[in-house]
């Protein structure tokens, strides 16, 4: 038996520990494994290990290695600390109550990463006309926008990435903008990332505790006016976003917590934007078969807020949950009334042939169909760029929740699904495409996948809208269409395959010179 009861700190770039077959690692209350060296790096590898204690390598992105062959217990006082955090257990990990595994801000530094918040560009002017803070830092989502400041000073949001590797995530969070105070910048003041947690479990991981790779807020910097009168004013730097998590066990149990969240820099600066999670079940006790994977544990990746203006808070992230052959996509920001223009991008979770085999978990990840989406909680979505086509890649999902208080945007919004509720807005600029089995909005009720038939309903009521400016509408049903929201667009094409109804409160406005509505059988009207 290996056993730490005081302090093993270690200043070279790597540190191992290794207890042979023939012993067990103990790590007590009042132990603690530190690295500080540069590059530093904790490998720890034993049969079986229970740590009640702390270890620690805060170093920007240092690494904490470990690895039983068996069983490894994090009791109620243990702290895993470092920016790029990787544990295996061959048997069973248990994270009691209290127990921490800890990757918060300890990633990209300010104006760090791939989504680095941006530095505001001040034009020259007078004293008090050229301070901002710092804009949010991106990695799920897009960052918050440029804050507060005077003048006409602004600064880039930080980008969005990792689109393509959302169902395995693997990358850090980066740092949020520094402030600008008399157009100088103030280094170190925008927030750091979070950093990146992989946990795999060959048998069941029981999760009491937290696990968490949250941003940070940027720190505060004080100006004055022009005159030099008034000192008051606070500036902040930009909000880190939240890092990644991905886990990969054969069963998960337990009502812990697991987040990645963005940085809040509370008064003055811009929020970051939420992370990545993954999580891989072989088995999993709360989920019936055929019906969507859920888990006891809070999971969240949320985008960071503050109490200044609405546009300045950080976007949603994403979360995927896989049990068996089924996977689930969230993004959620948590009711988040700050952040009305940054926007998450649709990851790229499908597959060329739809049903094909997705039992594999390999290092890409997993490729849909996906059994069920869901924006909510005034998510924003943007099927950006040139990767979304109704002819060649549509996102493809079986059952599709877009709630009233969340939207959907882009050049295209190619969706097809079995079944959706969409009650929020979509707009595009070039083509909304969406075919289905069953298709309701104003009701949150979602018939299971396996009841849907030819002749199930396309309903869109009052509150839903279909809108893109000249460019064309196309609504495919199996089954009969009822529309009673409003549809805007240059060119409007509503199929069904029984009965298309349109309601007298329904508007369909086109710039054509007639809109297409038919129904393959039965009549129009």
């Amino acid at each position: 038996m290996v056993v730490f009861s005081g302090d093993l700190v270690c200043s070279a770039a790597s540190c191992k520990v290794v207890a042979d077959a023939s012993h067990q690692l103990i790590i007590v209350s009042d132990g603690l494994l530190k690295c500080t060296g540069s590059a530093c790096e904790i490998d720890v590898d034993a049969p079986t290990a229970t740590i009640n204690g702390r270890v620690e390598a805060t170093l920007i992105q240092a690494k904490v290695k470990i690895h039983t062959d068996g069983s490894l217990t994090l009791q109620s006082a243990s702290d895993i600390i470092a920016g790029d955090i990787d544990i295996s257990s061959g048997g069973d990990l248990s994270l009691s109550a209290n127990g921490w595994i800890k990757a918060d801000g300890l990633s990209n530094p300010a104006r760090g990463g791939s989504g680095k918040g941006g530095t505001p560009s001040c034009p020259s002017g007078y004293r008090g006309d050229k301070d901002s803070s710092g804009a949010g830092g991106g990695y799920g989502g897009e960052g918050g926008s440029t804050c507060r400041k005077r003048g006409t000073c602004s600064a880039v949001r930080g980008a969005a990435y990792g689109v393509s590797s959302a169902s395995w995530p693997v990358s850090f969070g980066s740092g949020g903008g520094n402030v600008k105070i008399d157009n100088s910048e103030q280094s170190s003041t925008g927030g750091t990332g979070g950093g990146r947690v992989k946990v795999v479990v060959g048998e069941k991981l029981t999760l009491a505790g937290k696990i968490s790779a949250d941003g940070t807020g940027g720190t505060t910097k004080t100006s004055c006016d022009r005159r030099g009168y008034s000192c008051s004013t606070t500036f902040r730097g930009g909000g880190g976003s939240g890092g990644s998590i991905l886990i990969d066990t054969k069963s998960l149990v337990g009502t812990g917590t697991v987040q990645t969240n963005g940085g809040s820099p509370a008064n003055g600066g811009s929020a970051g934007s939420g992370g990545r999670i993954a999580t891989y079940l072989e088995t999993q006790g709360n989920t019936a078969a055929g019906s969507a994977p859920t888990v006891e544990a809070t999971v969240t990746a949320y985008g960071g807020t503050h109490s200044d203006s609405s546009t300045c808070g950080g976007a949603a992230g994403t979360i995927f949950i896989r049990h068996g052959t089924l996977g689930v996509l969230e993004i959620d920001n948590n009711d988040n009334s700050r952040a009305t223009t940054a926007y998450t991008p649709m990851p790229t979770i499908y597959s060329t042939a739809e049903g094909a085999d997705n039992s594999a978990t390999t290092s890409t990840g997993f490729k849909g169909p996906l059994f069920g989406t869901e924006v909510k909680r005034k998510a924003r979505v943007n099927f950006q760029g040139t990767t979304w086509s109704a002819s060649a890649r549509p996102f493809s999902s079986c059952y599709f929740t877009l709630s009233s208080d969340s939207n959907m945007k882009g050049a295209k919004v190619p969706l097809h699904v079995h079944q959706a509720a969409l009650d929020g807005d979509i707009t595009a600029t070039s083509l909304i495409d969406i075919a289905g089995n069953k298709i309701q909005s104003g009701s949150t009720e979602i018939a299971s996948w396996a009841s849907a038939s030819s002749s199930s309903a396309v309903n869109m009521n009052s509150a839903s809208l279909l809108q893109c400016s000249g460019c064309a509408v196309k609504v495919d049903a199996t089954g009969s269409m009822n529309l009673a929201g409003d549809v805007t667009s240059g060119t409007v094409e509503l199929v069904a395959s029984a009965t298309l109804t349109v309601a007298s409160s329904s508007t369909t406005t086109t710039s054509s010179t007639s809109a297409k509505l038919n129904a393959r059988m039965g009549s129009g009207r």
